[in-house]
């Protein structure tokens, strides 16, 4: 355990406060226009793929309170993120659309079975994983900016990033989620789905880049208007969604058809028969950290590939792939 001066346990007392102010914060509801209160919403359904691997109301997750991650640190070591067991009701809940919202929206993926290849279904799972991703950058944004205001540390890391980071969040409002609420969304997005036939004790509702870092921050970079001073496109991602069921598992990957060129590799090998596990693994512990996990599955990984998923969780894109997720 690291040890820490008392003002960076000061600092940490403050940042655990606000960090906890934050969560239980009123939030309006995501959906375009909509003035109502958000609700707990889940980007995974607690009574469904949740339910499937959970047990005892239990899944491992990744414990997303910085404050523990930023104690563990130290000066030499980067924060240690870790995969802990959390009750189902939590796991990967955000106060995302108002009640009317969230029933109306999607419960044409929670209340009707699954169909491969169903359009409404892939675009109500796609909408899902892009509120989660977009509330929680929402919400990094505003706790660096609460924690800068009010606690005034400043290493120039604050003042730095935030600008950059609301720029970002502003082109993937308009030019990401915006548009899948358009008469005409459906056509604005491609999509694969496969079942695969056992429940592979994983589930997920993610967005993932497809680059990595050196080419991510070119690419945005082209994207730069510089008259404006704003970017021009959103950050390039696909969604993926694990849905595991009693006997089976979804799986569906959905793209906006503006980041073709960078999403389509990816596409490809997603339906590449030989290389879904591999793909499966890659995207879910390298690139991720929005998955939940069977408690018994993660118990049966030795140490070294629990430790190389804790690693992951703060070295994304990480080209040491574990092996979890079999077919």
């Amino acid at each position: 355990m690291a040890k820490h001066s008392k003002d960076t346990l000061r600092f940490l007392s403050a940042f655990a406060k606000i960090e906890a102010r934050l969560l239980k914060r009123k939030c309006r509801c995501m959906f375009p226009g909509c003035d109502c209160e958000a609700i707990g919403s889940h980007s995974q359904q607690e009574h469904g793929p949740l339910h499937f691997i959970a047990e005892n109301q239990h899944v491992m997750a990744m414990d997303r309170n910085m404050q523990r991650a930023l104690y563990k640190s130290s000066e030499l070591a980067p924060p240690e993120l870790s995969v802990r067991k959390i009750g189902i009701h939590e796991a990967s809940k955000f106060n995302g659309f108002c009640n009317d919202h969230d029933r109306n929206v999607f419960s044409i993926i929670e209340t009707t079975p699954l169909i491969c290849d169903n359009a409404d279904q892939a675009l109500a799972f796609h909408r899902r994983a892009v509120a989660y991703e977009m509330w929680n950058k929402k919400l990094v944004i505003d706790l660096h900016r609460a924690v800068y205001n009010e606690v005034g540390v400043d290493d120039g890391f604050w003042t730095s990033l935030i600008p950059d980071l609301e720029k970002l969040l502003r082109a993937d409002e308009k030019y990401a989620w915006l548009p899948l609420w358009r008469d005409n969304a459906d056509k604005a997005f491609r999509y694969h789905w496969r079942r695969i036939d056992k429940n592979i004790g994983v589930s997920l509702a993610s967005c993932i880049t497809p680059l990595d870092d050196n080419s991510f921050a070119a690419y945005m970079a082209s994207c730069f208007d510089v008259e404006s001073g704003e970017y021009n496109h959103a950050r390039p991602f696909f969604s993926l969604s694990i849905v595991p069921g009693d006997s089976v598992t979804d799986v569906i990957f959905c793209w906006d058809v503006c980041n073709d060129m960078n999403v389509m590799p990816w596409a490809e090998r997603f339906m590449a028969a030989s290389d879904l596990a591999l793909f499966l693994n890659e995207c879910v512990f390298c690139k991720s950290e929005d998955y939940c996990m069977r408690p018994s599955l993660w118990e049966s990984l030795p140490e070294d590939v629990q430790r190389n998923i804790r690693t992951n969780l703060y070295m994304r894109g990480s080209d040491n792939i574990p092996n979890v997720i079999t077919l």
